[in-house]
This record gives structure tokens, sequence and C-alpha cells, in this order.
């Protein structure tokens, strides 16, 4: 059976809690609420009939509901985590709201650690989340950003090319924020964002170079400076790819 919104509102009770050991218990439990969604039957009784052709179709749109009913559950579940915790004013709770984001795309995780089809379908909502919080006026909540972020740089891989400049984007502003921990956090971030990349067969190389680190590398601030020159030597030592 899927969790109800009751269910789901005491399984995240103590997700804005000032602790934030309870934070990530409830974070567990958001994961463990979109995981029994994953693995829950919603496809209803199945159909028995006669004709072979017929029972493809049958078979085919009953997948299509099944994907749809599921795909409906979790969007509940992210809805949920925005209304009740990333748009709060408490900054716990924008904490505890990026802890439960995470819950979600783990859950959307394959035995090999991939994302699922879910999963990817769902980066087009989280990431944009993710990159608000990046800009919050609280340093806590950038900091949960970022580990948020890194957690799902990790699981995404490849499929986070797609949102490359957006969160570049935010690295290169974060250089310079005027927290130790975000700076540090967001260091972690980029080096994460940077193998992805360099590895990635269709990583737009020239075009990178060209618009974005020739301009980075003139830049007044020292650290984005430092953030350029680390990617143009990151880019050169890949025997694959060609630039200088």
């Amino acid at each position: 059976t899927i969790m109800s919104h009751n269910d789901l509102a005491t399984g995240t009770a103590t997700l804005g809690d000032r602790s934030h050991q309870k934070r990530e218990l409830a974070a567990i439990s958001v994961e463990l609420t979109v995981r029994q969604i994953m693995n829950s039957d919603l496809s209803g009784s199945g159909l028995a009939l006669s004709h072979p052709m017929s029972n493809i179709f049958a078979q085919n749109r009953s997948a299509a509901n099944f994907i749809e009913r599921r795909t409906d559950h979790i969007q509940k579940v992210i809805n949920y985590l925005i209304t009740n915790f990333i748009d709060s004013e408490q900054a716990n709770y924008r904490k505890g709201g990026l802890l439960g984001l995470a819950g979600v795309i783990m859950a959307l995780t394959t035995k090999r650690n991939t994302l699922t089809f879910e999963g990817i379908t769902f980066l087009n909502q989280v990431i944009p989340i993710i990159q608000k919080c990046l800009d919050d006026k609280e340093a806590s909540v950038r900091y949960y950003a970022n580990e948020t972020l890194f957690n799902v740089i990790k699981v995404a891989r490849y499929h986070i090319i797609l949102f490359f400049d957006l969160i570049f984007d935010k690295i290169q502003i974060l250089c310079d924020d005027e927290d130790e921990m975000v700076r540090d956090s967001n260091k972690s971030v980029n080096r994460l964002l940077q193998d992805v990349a360099v590895n990635y067969d269709h990583f737009k190389v020239k075009s990178f170079i060209t618009n974005v680190l020739q301009t980075l590398i003139r830049s007044r601030s020292k650290r984005v400076r430092i953030l350029a020159l680390d990617w143009i030597i990151a880019l050169d030592a890949e025997p694959d790819i060609y630039f200088l």
C-alpha cells in the first residue's frame, strides 16, 4: 500500500528539527516512502484477453498507466517537501527539505547506484530547487544545498551534463562565498562535476574553454581564476582531449 498524506506528515515530523540527526532520520523515512512507491504494485488486477495482439496492447497501456501513477505518487512527495519545507521561512526546515529531496533521488536508483527512468525525469525539478537553495541567505542552507547537489551528481553521473551550465554558474559564484564551509563544499561539487565532464565523450570542450574558461581566467577574483586554471589542467590531463 502507498503511504497517505498523513503517513508522510508523520514520517517527516522531525525533518525540520534543530537536530541534524533527527532531520537525517526523517529524510531516511522519505527515502523509504519513495522506495515503497517504486516497489508497490500500482497496476491493479491483470488483464487476461484471448487475442494475443489485444493482450500486447493491453499490457502496453497497463505499463504506461502504471508508470504514470507511480510518477504521480512521487510528485506528491516532492510537492509536499517543497510546500512544507523548501518554501519555509525557517532555515532548519529548508535544510530538512534538501535532505528529503536527496532521499527522493537516492530512492530512485538501481542496484548499480544509477538513476532509474523516474530519477532521470525528476532531475528536471530537483536541480532547480537545489540551485535556488544555493542562493539562500543562510550559509548553513547553502552548505546543505551543496551537499545535496553532490549526492545527486554522484548517482546522476552523465545525466547531470544537461544542467552543466546552470551548476557551473553557481560554482563560480560560490567560489567567493563568505562562508568557508560553503566554499569547501562547493569545491567538492566542482571536483565531482569535473570528473563527470572530462570523462563524458560528448562534453563540448571547445565551447566551454572559449566561452567560459577564457573569461574566468581574467576574473578579478583569485578564487575564480584558480577555478578556471583547475579546469584547464584537468582537461589537459585527459589524453583524448586536445585544446592547447
